[in-house]
């Protein structure tokens, strides 16, 4: 049995939150014992890193409802159908507590997407524990290699550095270093 968030991937594609997608199955079908170049996709459950997807191969049926039944989830679906009604006027940014990874950032600008907001908010990732300062670099850096992730901030991106969740996991001193170093990466920005 599973959770309509969970991915469901088959040879007739992939499957999440009622969306289908096509997907690309190895030669050798899915499988649980796979090795490198054997053309068998492993069977499993596993994080998504990133989704890319060509903008000319995306179709969306105006009839097309979500259908979310989670109470959370149902409650930022809900916030993002408001965003996308109030006047740009309104709204600054989106921040997203605790980002530890490109898909926190990029779910952001889907949501946004799918809502159909007008005027997209600027998405401002915040890393906040130990771990989420020191792959910070690597996360902003994989993002902008993606030349229209750069079209799409102009080039131009607010990354904010957490103090309290850091502090509880490593102490004062620590955490104060890897947020130095953090701030120094981003005021010599090029990333």
């Amino acid at each position: 049995m599973h959770n309509i968030n969970d991915l469901i991937v088959s040879k007739w594609g992939a499957q999440m939150m009622g969306y289908k997608f096509p997907c690309s199955i190895g030669r050798g079908g899915i499988g649980i014992k796979t090795q490198e170049g054997d053309g068998i996709t492993p069977s499993g459950i596993w994080e998504i890193e990133f989704v890319m997807a060509r903008q000319d191969r995306l179709r969306c049926s105006a009839s097309y409802k979500i259908n979310i039944r989670d109470k959370e989830n149902k409650e930022v679906w809900n916030t993002f159908k408001q965003i996308s009604k109030e006047p740009a006027q309104c709204l600054g940014a989106y921040v997203i507590s605790m980002t530890s990874k490109a898909s926190d950032i990029l779910s952001v600008y889907f949501l946004q997407k799918q809502a159909k907001t007008k005027n997209l908010l600027r998405v401002v990732p915040l890393f906040e524990t130990l771990d989420d300062l020191k792959n910070a670099k690597d996360v902003m850096e994989n993002l902008f290699k993606l030349s229209w992730y750069r079209k799409l901030i102009n080039n131009q991106q607010e990354v904010m550095i957490g103090y309290s969740d850091s502090s509880k996991d490593a102490g004062k001193l620590s955490a104060s270093w890897h947020q130095y170093k953090l701030h120094e990466v981003y005021t010599d920005a090029n990333l």
